[in-house]
């Protein structure tokens, strides 16, 4: 039976270590979104600003 825990027990880091990378993964495309979101803003107010226009 102790063979059998610890060859368990092996698995876990590769495991862990899968669990962190889709979290990584997850963060990365969250940051991706908000930046691109802000790109799109940042450019309308430079269109706004451009035009000296504001509408509201």
């Amino acid at each position: 039976m102790r063979r059998s825990a610890e060859s368990s027990r092996r698995g876990a880091p590769a495991t862990d270590a899968a669990a962190v990378a889709a979290r990584a993964v997850q963060a990365a495309e969250t940051t991706h979104s908000t930046v691109a979101k802000r790109g799109e803003s940042s450019a309308e107010i430079g269109n706004v600003s451009a035009t000296g226009v504001v509408s509201w």
